[in-house]
């Protein structure tokens, strides 16, 4: 139409600081790598951190050829939400 303007629009993301804390504990350490193959691993319970769902996987012989040992921290509603944290043994 003629004559019409546009209005110029704005958003804001403001982030913050959601802490927790969760005791993960790995029973019969040496037995989950001798047991579990690369690639497969092992789930904690769900737990709530942040108003979110959180699970734990553990995977004692890492998920592809050549990794080592790593937890997941994945959100328990979409798998597809992960951080990796390695492991020494």
């Amino acid at each position: 139409m003629a004559g019409d303007t546009t209005k110029p629009t704005e958003s804001a993301i403001v982030g913050s600081t959601v802490t927790g804390h969760h005791l993960l504990h790995i029973a019969r350490y040496s037995h989950t790598k001798d047991r579990l193959p690369n690639g497969c691993y092992m789930d904690s319970r769900p737990f709530t951190v942040g108003g979110n769902l959180w699970r734990i996987g553990y995977y004692p012989n890492g998920d592809v050829a050549d990794a080592s040992a790593y937890m997941a921290v994945m959100d328990a509603a979409n798998s597809n939400t992960r951080q990796a944290h390695n492991l020494l043994d």
